[in-house]
């Protein structure tokens, strides 16, 4: 459902960091861990993936 993103502010980072920096604005977004090959993914349909999804 809509609603269930997540964003904050870097606080720290890690020594092996390098996508994101202390300060820099991050966000995730209401589904994650789609697969990003699927026919649904590719048209930017990842609710609707075939085996399913994970949510925040």
């Amino acid at each position: 459902m809509p609603g269930h993103e997540i964003a904050g502010t870097v606080a720290e980072t890690g020594s092996a960091a390098t996508a994101f920096a202390v300060g820099e604005r991050v966000s995730v977004g209401c589904v994650f861990n789609a697969c990003g090959e699927c026919a649904r993914c590719l048209r930017g349909e990842e609710q609707c993936r075939a085996r399913g999804f994970v949510t925040t």
